[in-house]
C-alpha cells in the first residue's frame, strides 16, 4: 500500500503548492468550524468560504488528490445545523473524508451521511487503542494520532486499528504543541480564545518566569519555557511506513505556499527516491523552524533538550557567520556555515531576505539586492542592508537566510490582484484613557463598496506602553513617529490587500503593537466579507440545504450507534458533592515532597455549619488513581468518604498503572473499609474501561459542548457528565431548559458543575520546572508555579510517578451571574457540585467550600 503524503491547503496559493510538488491529498477548512479559523487577531478570517468547497475539491480530483474537509472544533448547539450543511455540500462536491474532532457532530455526520468517511481529529486525544472499535461503529476510517505517541506505540496503535478497518495518520512535520492534543485550555482560561474552538492565541509562545513557592526563581536563561520546537520525522519515514502507517502528514494551514512546496518536495523525494533526510534537512529548516532545529522527542520516546524552541519565532536557516562589513559600501562579507558545494541553500539568491543576528541582543534584516562570491569558496558578499544598521554589525555575528524566491514552483510566482485599501486611523482620549480605531474602505469585486471599522483601547495593551519622552507631559504614551505608524499599518503581506491612502490623526500616541493588531483584525474582518462574496458555478451546492431536525430533541436518545452493548456499566445514585485534589499525595510522600494536601474528612463535614454539613452523607472524593496506587489502603479509609479514581489522561502513552492498591480497589470485593463509587474518565472518550463494576463519570476533557454530545456519551453508558469549559452558564442553562421541555433529558443523567478554585490548563508530556534534565528531582521538595508578563500565577502539579508528566493549572473565579445560572440549571436536573483543591489547609478548604456552597444554594 502507498503511504500517502499529506500537505495543508489554507489557502488557494497552497492548494496550488501543494499539487504542483507532489502531495497525495490536501486537508483544509472552509468556514468558521476548523481548528485554524481564526489567525492571531481573534476575527474571523478564512481563506476559504463554503463557497469556494466545490471548486477546491474539483481542482483536487482533476490533479488526482484526495481532499479532506476539516470540521474539527467543538460546536455549540446553534453551529451544528450550519456544520451539518457544510458537510452536505463537501459530500455533493464529491470529498474523500471529513475530520471530526466534537462526538456529537461525529454521532449526527454518521446518521445523514452513513457512506461519508470519518477520520478521527488528533484533538481527539485518542491515546488508547480500545476506543477504536467504537470509532468503527460510527463510520471513522482513519485516526490522526497524538504527536504526544513513540513509535513503538504508534505501531502498536496501527496493529489495532488494522484489526477494526480503521487506518492511522501521523503528523511528520510542523509545529507541535507544547500540551497533549486536545487538552490545552490556557488560551481559554488566559483570554477566552479556546484552542478547540480554533482561536487559540498561542500563550504557550510567550515568556514565563519559573518560581518556587518561596518565590526563588529558576532556569532563568530559558524564557520561552512552553515553547516547543517544529517537529520533523525526515528521518523517522521508513520506520513509520513500516509500522503500517497509511498517511504521513504536513501541518501548517496558517503558514505560506513557499513552506508547503519545500515540505512536500522533500518528503516526495524520500517516499519516492529513497533521498537521505540528512541531504535535505536544510530545505526542511529554510521552510520553517523554531531555534534552529527540530525535535523527534515524542517519537524516539527520548527526554532530549530539543524538545524546547528556545525563541518562538521562526529561526530561517543558519547560514554562517560575519566575516567583514564595509558599511560605506554597503556590503556584508559572510562566511558559510559549512562547504557550499555539499550544502548550496547556505548561499542565498537575489531578492532573499537575510537576516543578521547578535543572540539576546538585536536583530536586522534586509533582502539581497546583489550577490558576489569571493575568492575563498565558502566567503560571499551581499549587499542590501542600510548602511546606518551595517554600522552596528559586527564580524562573528549569525547570519540567517529567512526565505527562498527562486526555490518555490512558478505557479506561486503569479501576479496577484489586489484590492486597494484606504485607512483612516482616527484617535480618542478621555482623561488618561486612549481609544484608536480604524476604518478601511475598498471596491470589493462586483463594484460594491465596503465599509468596516475596528477599536481598541489602551486597557488592551498586553504589555506597559512605552513612557512618553518628556515626563512632564500628562499623556501616558509618547508620540507616534507617523512613518512608523504608517509602515505597521501598511504591513499587509499575505492579505488580499494593498494600502492605497493612509490618513492619521495630528499628535498621534498609538503604541505600535496597537497598529498591528488594529491591522489585522480589519484586514480579517475585510477578507471575510471579500470571501462571502460568492462563485457562481459553486453556488449551488452550498445552497442545497440538509434537513437535519436538530429542534426536534426527541431523536437525541436513538444517538446509539456507538454504544457498546456488552459494556453497559451499573448505575449509581449520584453524590451531592465531589471534592477533588488532584495534587494529593500519601502520607508516605509528603515526607519528601511539598507537593499535596490533607484531604477532608466526613467528620471535617458534619462539623461544619449549613450548607456544608448536609452535603457530608453524600461527598466523594476525586483522587488521581497513579497516587492512590501509591498510598496505604488504611489511610484511604481512615477518609470515612467514598472515592472515586481519576485515571491518567495518557493511559497508553507508556504509563499503564496495572498494579498496587488503585487495582485492588477496582476488583469486585475489595477491601469493605474502601467504597469506591466510580472511575473518573478525563480525556478517552470511547475507551472500553477494565472496571465494568463500576460507573463511569464524564471530567471535562471530554469536550461537551452541545446536546448531541450529551446524547452521545449517555448512549455510552455516561451518567455524569461534565460540561466543556467553554460552554458558558447562561448557554448551558438554555440546553438544558429546551431538552427537559421537549422531554429529551434522561431521568438518569446528571451533571458535574465547578464551584471554582482550580482548572486544568494544560497536560504536558514534559516538565518546565525540570525542563527535560536527567535525574531531576525538583518537586521531590519544591512546588513551582510559572509567572506570565501580566503577573497571572500558574501552578505546576509534576507527576515523577507518571514519567514526569506534568498539568499546569489556572485559578478560577466564578462570579455571581455563573452562580445564578447554576442554582437554575439545578432546579431542572441533578447537579453535582465539585470543588478542586491543591495546597490549601483544611481551614481554608472548610472557608472556600462553605462560599461556594452558599451561593450555589441559597
Amino acid at each position: 500500500m502507498k503511504t500517502e503524503l499529506l500537505a495543508p491547503a489554507g489557502s488557494q496559493a497552497m492548494l496550488e503548492a501543494a499539487i504542483n510538488t507532489g502531495a497525495d491529498a490536501v486537508y483544509f477548512g472552509v468556514g468558521p468550524f476548523h481548528a485554524r479559523s481564526l489567525p492571531q487577531s481573534g476575527k474571523p478570517s478564512a481563506a476559504f468560504q463554503n463557497a469556494d468547497l466545490a471548486g477546491i475539491v474539483r481542482q483536487a480530483q482533476q490533479a488526482g488528490l484526495k481532499s479532506y474537509l476539516t470540521l474539527n472544533t467543538l460546536l455549540e448547539d446553534s453551529e451544528l445545523d450550519r456544520a451539518l450543511l457544510t458537510a452536505g455540500a463537501a459530500v455533493s462536491a464529491g470529498i474523500s473524508a471529513v475530520l471530526v474532532q466534537d462526538l456529537g457532530l461525529a454521532v449526527l455526520l454518521h446518521q445523514h451521511y452513513p457512506e461519508l468517511p470519518l477520520h478521527a481529529s488528533t484533538q481527539m486525544g485518542l491515546f488508547d487503542p480500545e476506543a477504536l472499535p467504537g470509532l468503527a461503529r460510527l463510520g471513522f476510517s482513519r485516526v490522526v494520532l497524538p504527536r504526544e505517541l513513540s513509535l513503538d506505540q504508534i505501531q502498536s496503535f496501527t496493529q489495532a486499528a488494522a484489526a477494526v478497518r480503521i487506518e492511522t495518520e501521523v503528523f511528520i512535520q510542523g509545529a507541535l504543541c507544547v500540551a497533549c492534543s486536545g487538552a490545552c485550555l490556557l488560551s481559554f482560561n488566559r483570554g477566552g480564545r479556546s484552542a478547540n474552538r480554533g482561536a487559540c492565541a498561542q500563550p504557550c509562545r510567550l515568556p514565563y518566569q519559573l518560581l518556587d513557592q518561596d518565590g526563588r526563581r529558576y532556569a532563568t536563561n530559558q524564557p520561552y519555557k512552553l515553547s516547543a520546537s517544529d517537529i520533523s520525522l525526515a528521518a523517522w519515514v521508513q520506520q513509520l511506513k513500516l509500522a503500517g502507517v497509511a498517511a504521513l502528514k504536513i501541518e501548517g494551514r496558517k503558514r505560506s505556499p513557499e513552506y508547503v512546496a519545500l515540505t512536500v518536495s522533500a518528503y516526495r523525494q524520500i517516499l519516492d527516491q529513497d533521498r537521505d533526510p540528512q541531504e535535505l534537512k536544510d530545505q526542511l529548516l529554510l521552510a520553517f523552524n523554531r531555534g534552529g532545529h527540530f525535535t523527534a522527542s515524542h517519537l524516539a520516546d527520548s527526554r532530549d533538550k530539543t524538545f524546547l524552541s528556545g525563541e518562538p519565532g521562526s529561526s530561517g536557516l543558519y547560514c554562517g557567520v560575519v566575516k567583514t562589513v564595509r558599511p560605506e559600501q554597503g556590503w556584508l562579507e559572510i562566511r558559510a556555515a559549512a562547504d557550499l558545494s555539499d550544502h548550496p541553500l547556505l548561499l542565498p539568491e537575489t531578492g532573499d531576505t537575510l537576516a543578521v543576528r547578535r543572540p539576546g541582543q538585536w536583530s536586522i534584516s534586509a533582502p539581497v539586492g546583489k550577490l558576489s562570491r569571493g575568492q575563498e569558496a565558502d566567503v560571499y558578499g551581499v549587499k542590501g542592508f542600510h548602511p546606518r544598521k551595517l554600522k552596528e554589525v559586527r564580524p562573528g555575528d549569525k547570519v540567517y537566510r529567512l526565505n527562498a524566491v527562486n526555490e518555490t514552483p512558478a505557479c506561486l510566482d503569479r501576479p496577484v490582484e489586489k484590492v486597494k485599501l484606504e485607512l483612516t486611523l482616527v484617535q480618542r482620549q478621555d482623561q488618561d484613557q486612549f481609544s484608536w480605531s480604524l476604518t478601511g474602505c475598498c471596491r470589493l469585486p462586483g463594484q460594491t463598496v465596503v465599509r468596516r471599522t475596528v477599536s481598541l483601547n489602551s486597557d488592551e495593551l498586553s504589555s506597559p506602553a512605552e513612557p512618553a519622552a518628556n515626563p512632564s507631559l500628562s499623556e501616558p504614551f509618547a508620540l507616534a513617529d507617523p512613518a512608523k505608524v504608517t509602515r505597521a499599518l501598511t504591513q499587509l503581506g499575505q492579505t488580499d490587500f494593498i494600502a492605497s491612502e493612509v490618513n492619521l490623526p495630528p499628535d498621534c500616541r498609538i503604541p505600535l503593537s496597537l497598529c498591528k493588531r488594529l491591522r489585522r483584525n480589519l484586514t480579517a474582518d475585510l477578507e471575510t466579507e471579500l470571501r462571502s462574496v460568492p462563485k457562481q458555478a459553486d453556488q449551488a451546492q452550498v445552497s442545497s440545504p440538509v434537513q437535519s431536525k436538530l429542534t426536534d430533541l426527541k431523536v437525541l436518545p436513538s444517538l446509539n450507534a456507538c454504544r457498546d452493548p456488552g459494556r453497559l456499566r451499573p448505575e449509581a445514585p449520584f453524590p451531592k458533592l465531589l471534592l477533588a485534589y488532584p495534587s494529593w499525595c500519601g502520607r508516605q510522600q509528603k515526607a519528601t515532597a511539598a507537593v499535596g494536601t490533607d484531604c477532608l474528612t466526613q467528620t471535617d463535614l458534619v462539623a461544619q455549619p449549613q450548607p456544608v454539613a448536609s452535603f457530608a452523607a453524600d461527598t466523594v472524593l476525586i483522587l488521581p488513581q497513579t497516587e492512590v496506587n501509591q498510598a496505604d489502603p488504611a489511610e484511604l479509609a481512615a477518609m470515612q468518604l467514598p472515592l472515586a479514581l481519576a485515571w491518567s489522561p495518557l493511559p497508553a502513552a507508556g504509563h499503564q498503572y496495572e498494579s498496587g492498591s488503585a487495582s485492588a480497589l477496582l476488583a469486585p470485593g475489595a477491601d469493605s473499609r474502601l467504597q469506591v463509587r466510580a472511575y473518573l474518565n478525563p480525556r478517552q472518550a470511547l475507551s472500553a474501561f477494565r472496571t465494568d463494576h463500576l460507573p463511569v463519570w464524564g471530567d471535562r476533557g471530554l469536550n461537551i459542548l452541545n446536546q448531541a454530545a450529551i446524547m452521545a456519551y449517555y448512549n455510552l453508558g455516561y451518567r455524569l457528565l461534565t460540561p466543556a469549559a467553554e460552554w458558558t452558564s447562561t448557554a448551558l442553562l438554555q440546553t438544558v431548559q429546551r431538552m427537559v421541555a421537549a422531554r429529551a433529558w434522561p431521568d438518569d443523567l446528571g451533571l458535574i458543575l465547578p464551584l471554582g478554585l482550580w482548572e486544568r490548563s494544560m497536560y504536558m508530556k514534559h516538565c518546565p520546572a525540570g525542563l527535560r534534565q536527567k535525574g531531576c528531582q525538583l518537586c521531590q521538595n519544591k512546588r513551582f508555579h510559572l509567572l506570565d508578563e501580566a503577573g497571572r500565577n500558574f501552578p505546576l502539579l509534576c507527576h515523577p510517578e507518571a514519567g514526569c508528566l506534568t498539568e499546569l493549572m489556572s485559578q478560577l473565579k466564578p462570579d455571581a451571574r455563573q452562580e445564578q445560572a447554576w442554582r437554575q440549571i439545578a432546579e431542572w436536573v441533578p447537579v453535582v457540585w465539585r470543588m478542586d483543591f491543591m495546597y490549601e489547609s483544611k481551614a481554608e478548604q472548610l472557608a472556600l467550600l462553605r462560599q461556594g456552597l452558599t451561593a450555589v444554594t441559597r
